[in-house]
């Protein structure tokens, strides 16, 4: 009798802690749309982010393309000046040899001088804006490539696929926060 009894109880228990059970699964059932549908939101927010950068990134590069061509040009046309300019000096300097006088050459070569000095250091600024823009879009682990992979879920756009794949295959970490990475996404940059 007394068997029978601790037989009852625990299958009451047994029933209790099985329906308990079906009650939270039937929670977990009723939250997975909505942790879905939340997940599902910041994908979507995340990707919306990555191609408003693209654009903005995309803008940059088309801006600097305009001004490099648009320096080209200027470039050229300062060496066809340039040009014109020494053989007009020439020009003169033949002027000035049969009259005499070459401290006006002179003037005008110092004038030269000054004028290529401008143009050098006017080329070097432009250089060094170019440099800096490549660097500042380059992958912070070799500097070579262009970044054009983002970590997830931290969102760090710092590297190129080519180095997050390597280091994946080593450990699957984020270089920048050491978070655990779930994905890596390509982006056309």
């Amino acid at each position: 009798m007394f068997r029978e009894r601790l037989q009852r109880k625990h299958h009451s228990l047994r029933f209790l802690s099985s329906s308990s059970r079906c009650a939270d699964e039937q929670r977990m059932v009723t939250k997975a749309p909505d942790i879905f549908l939340r997940w599902k939101g910041r994908y979507a927010s995340a990707v919306a982010q990555i191609r408003e950068k693209e654009k903005e990134i995309l803008a940059q590069c088309q801006n600097l393309c305009i001004r490099v061509q648009l320096f080209e040009q200027w470039r050229e046309m300062v060496a066809q000046e340039e040009s014109v300019m020494r053989q007009s000096v020439e020009n003169q300097r033949r002027q000035d040899t049969k009259s005499g006088t070459i401290d006006g050459l002179v003037a005008e070569l110092n004038d030269l001088k000054v004028k290529l000095d401008k143009t050098e250091s006017l080329l070097d600024s432009t250089q060094r804006q170019v440099e800096a823009l490549h660097d500042k879009h380059a992958c912070q682990i070799c500097m070579a490539k262009q970044r054009d992979c983002l970590v997830m879920p931290c969102m760090h756009f710092s590297y190129c696929n080519d180095c997050l794949v390597v280091i994946t295959e080593t450990s699957r970490v984020c270089p920048a926060c050491r978070a655990c990475i779930t994905a890596l996404v390509k982006l056309n940059v």
